[in-house]
């Protein structure tokens, strides 16, 4: 779901007319893929799916062939881990 290889960083320009919200959206959407892709991918793909193809829980425990219990905690924990990657990310002036 999310390419290892790809540098995320280095967004192309945007199109839009408020060029700079644009692009800072682009950075950060960039941002949130690579560390995405180095999470662990059952978790990153629960996070994927729940918080941005709007899958239910109990939809992805059937989809991961896990139970709505390991499905919840994968959510819970991934995005524990995304947020505290944007953190730190952050905190390093990067």
């Amino acid at each position: 779901m999310f390419d290892r290889d790809v540098d995320y960083t280095d967004p192309e320009p945007p199109t839009s007319p408020d060029v700079e919200r644009a692009a800072g959206a682009r950075a950060e959407l960039g941002r949130v893929r690579a560390h995405l892709a180095a999470m662990r991918p059952e978790r990153a793909e629960t996070v994927f799916l729940h918080d941005v193809l709007g899958h239910e829980l109990s939809d992805i425990a059937v989809m991961m062939n896990v139970s709505v219990a390991a499905a919840q905690s994968r959510l819970v924990r991934g995005r524990r881990e995304l947020r505290q990657r944007l953190l730190d990310k952050e905190a390093s002036g990067g």
